[in-house]
């Protein structure tokens, strides 16, 4: 992925520290698209502005696709890491 190798560019599990928020809530919107949920929540862990627009939106549409699994679909992501039922990203990528 693209945006793996421009955001931790030195190969470490993080993105160095002056990395822009916008690019890293792309990274994790990339992730939630390509059925990552959890990557994508580690992901925005690491946005330094918690007011920022897109960490906000994505989390709202994480939490509601959190929501709507069932306590044995939640237990089984846990374990497997498998998302049972696909992330919807109901706004477009990349714009803020």
């Amino acid at each position: 992925m693209l945006l793996h190798k421009i955001l931790k560019a030195d190969g470490t599990k993080f993105p160095v520290k002056d990395t822009p928020d916008n690019w890293i809530v792309t990274y994790a919107t990339a992730l939630a698209m390509d059925q990552d949920p959890a990557g994508a929540m580690r992901a925005l862990e690491w946005v330094k502005d918690s007011s920022h627009p897109g960490l906000t939106r994505l989390r709202w549409v994480l939490d509601r696709w959190r929501q709507t699994l069932t306590v044995m679909e939640r237990l089984n992501f846990r374990i497997t890491g498998k998302p049972p039922l696909p992330v919807t990203i109901d706004f477009p990528p990349g714009v803020l």
